[in-house]
């Protein structure tokens, strides 16, 4: 269980070090164990982000970087435009689901006030992941677009 952030440093390192080791032994007849080990360290790790993280925040040393990403799902809920606009219009942007290339239309128009409908228009969060970026594997891809602008001068 990782606790803390040196937890996370040293279950980091020992992932590195797991993955190499099955680069190494692609045969190997431990392999599936190697996989399994780096897959629950892999969710150790992401659930201390998740969990102690806000959004777009994360953990950061100097071998890797881990953001907390979280989605949003929007769409408008018909329930509440049917309260909110005037059956006629309401009519011109429900279809069996509310039609947003519709109501935007008309909101362009000026016959719906946006803000009247705002209300209307939720969003809801996706389940959160952790995004991984290998700080070596980025200073590598910076050095090499470094060696291209000096090689197209």
């Amino acid at each position: 269980m990782i606790r803390s952030q040196s937890h996370v440093r040293a279950a980091t390192a020992e992932r590195a070090e797991l993955e190499a080791e099955l680069d190494v032994h692609l045969n190997a007849p431990h392999i599936v164990a190697l996989r399994e080990d780096i897959g629950m360290l892999t969710t150790a790790i992401d659930k201390y982000v998740i969990d102690h993280y806000e959004a777009s925040d994360g953990y950061e040393d100097d071998t890797v970087k881990l953001t907390k990403v979280v989605g949003h799902t929007r769409r408008w809920n018909p329930e509440k435009l049917r309260v909110l606009l005037p059956t006629s219009l309401y009519k011109l942007v429900i279809d069996v689901k509310v039609n947003a290339d519709k109501l935007d239309a008309l909101v362009k128009e000026g016959k719906i006030n946006r803000k009247k409908i705002a209300k209307a228009f939720e969003q809801t969060p996706n389940a959160p992941y952790v995004k991984r970026t290998d700080k070596s594997d980025r200073q590598s891809i910076e050095q090499e677009a470094d060696r291209l602008k000096e090689a197209l001068g």
